[in-house]
């Protein structure tokens, strides 16, 4: 039987999920139908969004268990969200960063997403293949989630 506080994680990140895949989906079938972009790898660029979008709900359920405040969670995300942007090939590729900044970015999910989804919808190589990427992506979804969990059930104890 599933424990009360897992499953209240597990469906307010799944909830997340769902919304923030939604709204990227209608971002991408914009580019789709209005530029004429083609998804040269759709099975997994389904994959790799729909993880992506689980992975950042659970980044964003461990923010708001860790603080008291609604402000703080505001203030903590984007600590995490504005650095990452810059960390993770998305505006400038990783391998053009000094050592210590593509270390860092390795260290962080948007790393994999943005990696996996630009090789599901684009040729040409990337960082890793995008089934590792996805791979690791999965394992970041399961991280988050069981640390989200702890820090929840931890924090609910002390109330």
């Amino acid at each position: 039987m599933a424990r009360p506080r897992t499953v209240i994680v597990l469906g307010k990140g799944l909830g997340a999920a769902a919304f923030g895949w939604g709204m990227g989906l209608i971002s991408l079938m914009m580019v789709i139908f209005v530029f004429g972009l083609k998804a040269f790898h759709p099975f997994s660029l389904i994959v790799s969004s729909v993880l992506s979008c689980l992975a950042f709900a659970f980044l964003g359920i461990l923010i708001s268990v860790g603080v008291r405040e609604v402000f703080e969670a505001m203030t903590l995300s984007n600590f995490f969200r504005f650095p990452m942007i810059f960390l993770c090939g998305v505006f400038f590729p990783l391998t053009s960063m000094p050592l210590i900044l593509q270390i860092i970015g390795y260290g962080l999910p948007l790393t994999y997403s943005v990696d996996a989804l630009r090789q599901s919808l684009l040729t040409g190589g990337g960082l890793l293949h995008r089934w590792i990427d996805i791979l690791i992506l999965l394992g970041f979804c399961f991280f988050l989630f069981e640390i989200s969990v702890a820090i929840f059930r931890r924090r609910s104890q002390e109330v």
